[in-house]
């Protein structure tokens, strides 16, 4: 008989009451193994104050790595003691909250998952001429090596390099895409950094949204965003099963339903698809 598995992938203290209920009531009605990972997000260690000072820009040092673990260790030790018997495993792992998803799904689908890591390292792969490749990212990110361990799978003739580029993300959420000021902090980055490759992966979900303001810094340099390479990999896998629809109408209703932050989402979302987003529902658990 095929057990059966949940999973649930949770990043912070205050998600547990409402997990504990859940999992109570659940497992009063089906046999079923339930198991928690705790997140151990890396992004949360990158805390950079930002002051604008005209067209320059004042970056606190990373700090607090050290004290942001350790503080992750102590939660994590708190919602263990705090899950209930209904939890059969608690445990942690680090990294970002995606990748960690993406490993526990496939080791329990068989099913096609498809990462933005696979998909942007093969077009880079494809794409580059001179066989120098760079990565840019999150401290988190590049500190994994994701990238450069999935390039080096697929051809061990290109020169991966890497940096973090932890300025870009708070541009993005703040909608500061191009301009002087966005010049500034590309060039900060890559300056130097584009002299060595050329092709160049955007390695963090923001990053595409300053693909336009790198491009026009950069002409000659192939730019990859792994995100639409991997719906292009996804209109793929559906061509091949035949489950691609034609037939959708562009005039349907788009709802999308959120557990925080409504209007950061609405925000945040119109700037990723370049349309209107009209309604956002905030669904409490």
């Amino acid at each position: 008989m095929l057990s059966k598995k949940i999973l649930f992938l949770i990043t912070a203290e205050n998600e547990i009451k409402a997990l504990t209920q859940f999992g109570k009531k659940f497992k009063e009605k089906y046999d079923v193994q339930m198991d928690v990972i705790y997140v151990k997000d890396v992004l949360k260690y990158e805390i950079f104050p930002v002051a604008v000072e005209g067209i320059g820009v004042n970056v606190g040092m990373n700090y607090f790595v050290k004290e942001y673990k350790d503080q992750e260790e102590k939660t994590f030790q708190k919602i263990k003691k705090q899950m209930d018997s209904s939890f059969e495993k608690v445990y942690a792992k680090e990294g970002e909250t995606d990748e960690v998803a993406l490993e526990e799904l496939k080791k329990t689908f068989k099913i096609p998952i498809i990462g933005v890591i696979k998909a942007g390292a093969k077009t880079a792969i494809n794409t580059t001429k001179s066989g120098n490749i760079g990565v840019i990212g999150t401290k988190a990110t590049v500190n994994s090596k994701r990238y450069e361990e999935e390039i080096k799978k697929l051809s061990e003739n290109v020169k991966v390099i890497a940096k973090a580029c932890p300025l870009f993300v708070p541009a993005v959420e703040e909608g500061i895409l191009d301009g002087k000021l966005v010049d500034q902090i590309i060039k900060t980055y890559l300056d130097d950094f584009e002299k060595e490759i050329d092709t160049l992966i955007l390695g963090c979900t923001h990053y595409p949204l300053l693909k336009s303001a790198i491009g026009k810094i950069y002409t000659n340099l192939n730019i990859v965003d792994p995100a639409r390479e991997t719906a292009l990999d996804l209109k793929e896998i559906l061509e091949e099963k035949n489950l691609l629809k034609n037939d959708a109408t562009k005039n349907r209703e788009v709802k999308y339903y959120v557990t925080d932050g409504k209007d950061k989402f609405k925000e945040i979302g119109i700037m990723f698809l370049d349309e209107n987003i009209e309604k956002v529902e905030l669904v409490k658990l």
